[in-house]
């Protein structure tokens, strides 16, 4: 009984040299200048819990995944919405033959309806002909440009358009506020302005090493044409030299988002094919976890910059759990129909 207490002290000792060992970490960034923060903006890792804030453009958004359950949960901070994600290797495999079917089915639509116009344009120079030779000028009428129609930042004018034109008075009757949904339009159309500017763009990798913080990284640019939008140093997440527990974490987690992210491909290519817009390197995400990024106008000036710190720290709890007060789609759907 007398050697009692002294294991006591001894295991509580242990436990505590433990709990100092296993110290979290947050990885955000030093920024300078306007615009030029890396996507994401923040990564904070808890042993196999993960959140990554997402800042961009009007945009705020996180993503807290869980390596235990293999579920992740997506935080819309502007609308308030939590969004479940399955991330296991069946719910995977299942978008991703979902993925190839919609492109398949879609790129087939989208063949019909080409099939329809090049019949109406066919019909219209008979018409037309027909016109000419009793003496009669022939209407021009531009035929619409599917592929040039389905861009985005051309989905997001006609939508805005459309949204113009309506009656302030019967978006209130439909229970929009009119001044609420022009901030809506502006924060959309700066992410469209952006993301286009990124699909236009061609990311280089591969251009020599350099290092942050004594962290060995690897340079990358993003040109569009000959002018340097970006220029960055990335590193893949095993090179952070977090301590082990955290580090296996955000290991395990980071190459389940990516399969994640790959089971959306299929989609993309067969789009990018049928609308011609697929470019090596095009559109391409910075690699790894960016360590340090620089930003420059058409002039090449400098416009702004951003480097990571790394903090370990103990989070609190709170960091990887869905806010109070936030809702989930299907519970937005049905406050929206008793309304």
């Amino acid at each position: 009984m007398t050697g009692f207490p002294a294991l006591a002290v001894a295991i509580a000792l242990v436990a505590l040299t433990a709990s100092m060992a296993r110290a979290d970490a947050r990885l955000d960034y030093v920024a300078s200048g306007t615009g030029c923060v890396p996507v994401p903006t923040a990564v904070a890792v808890q042993g196999s819990r993960l959140r990554i804030d997402m800042r961009d453009a009007g945009s705020d958004s996180s993503l807290l995944y869980d390596g235990v359950e293999q579920y992740a949960t997506a935080l819309d901070h502007e609308q308030r919405m939590a969004s479940p994600i399955e991330l296991d290797d069946e719910a995977l495999d299942f978008q991703t033959d979902v993925s190839s079917a919609t492109g398949t089915r879609m790129t087939r639509e989208l063949d019909k309806v080409d099939a329809m116009m090049a019949q109406a344009r066919e019909q219209m120079k008979v018409q037309c002909a027909e016109l000419e030779r009793q003496g009669m000028q022939c209407p021009q009428m531009a035929m619409p440009d599917l592929a040039s129609m389905m861009q985005p930042e051309n989905l997001q004018a006609m939508q805005q358009q459309a949204m113009v034109q309506a009656d302030p008075a019967d978006l209130r009757r439909a229970g929009i506020d009119p001044d609420a949904l022009a901030a809506q339009q502006a924060q959309d159309q700066a992410q469209a302005a952006v993301q286009q500017a990124r699909r236009e763009s061609v990311l280089v990798d591969g251009l020599g090493a350099d290092s942050v913080a004594g962290i060995a990284c690897t340079m990358w640019e993003r040109r569009q044409g000959e002018h340097v939008l970006e220029r960055g140093c990335s590193v893949e997440p095993a090179a952070l030299g977090l301590d082990a527990r955290d580090q296996r974490g955000l290991d395990r987690g980071y190459a389940r988002l990516m399969k994640m992210q790959q089971a959306f491909q299929p989609l993309v290519d067969k789009l990018d094919a049928r609308m011609g817009t697929a470019q090596a390197g095009a559109g391409a995400s910075a690699p790894g976890i960016v360590l340090r990024q620089a930003c420059f106008d058409a002039e090449g000036r400098e416009t702004g910059s951003a480097t990571a710190r790394i903090e370990r720290a103990t989070l609190p709890a709170s960091t990887f759990e869905i806010p109070p007060g936030y809702r989930s789609p299907m519970d937005a759907m049905r406050e929206d129909a008793s309304q």
